[in-house]
């Protein structure tokens, strides 16, 4: 949070800024191809969230269609400043 002041013969004006850092753009896979697997077998892939901003950055993932053969994992957390978090995605 920051101020501009301006100052006039008239008066004196404030004015607010506020900022909001973002984290990277993030990039989710579209689809996930997990190979061949033996049935009952679980499969795993990663991908990370990753932050090059020196400021921490909380996330929450939502899954729109669940389905009992796929989990994801965490769901929620924290990415630390200037790192990252690595998803998983386990397929059974």
């Amino acid at each position: 949070y920051d101020c501009i002041r301006i100052y006039t013969e008239g008066e004196n004006i404030l004015v607010p800024i506020h900022a909001y850092p973002v984290m990277n753009q993030v990039e989710f896979p579209k689809w996930i191809d997990f190979g061949q697997c033996e049935l009952g077998a679980t499969r795993r892939k990663f991908f990370s969230l990753e932050c090059n901003v020196p400021i921490q950055f909380e996330y929450e993932l939502t899954i729109e269609k669940l389905h009992s053969d796929f989990s994801v994992s965490p769901m929620r957390g924290v990415v630390p400043a200037n790192d990252a978090v690595k998803i998983c995605i386990e397929f059974t």
